[in-house]
């Protein structure tokens, strides 16, 4: 199983995430730091969550690390940046 692939067993309609964005340093932005979202709806190509109802691509098998028990996304705004850590472990 890729990592990728190990992500998206993970990532299932209720499952609650923690998602932290390294990439952003507005904090009043939503996306700032550290927020839990649940998620509602997969495809192929996407993922759902709520509260913001967003929907975001998969990102490339090649873009995602795993340490631990978070999934670490890189990509943005360079390759080799840091962009999210995802930690699809969180208890409601």
């Amino acid at each position: 199983m890729t990592v990728l692939q190990a992500l998206k067993a993970v990532m299932v309609p209720g499952a609650r995430i923690a998602i932290t964005n390294h990439y952003i340093t507005k904090k009043d932005h939503p996306c700032y730091g550290t927020r839990v979202e649940t998620v509602t709806k997969t495809t192929s190509g996407r993922v759902m969550f709520t509260p913001t109802n967003r929907g975001v691509p998969w990102p490339k098998a090649s873009a995602v690390k795993r340490d631990g028990d978070a999934f670490l996304v890189y990509g943005h705004p360079t390759p080799e940046a840091l962009f999210l850590t995802i930690r699809p472990t969180v208890q409601s």
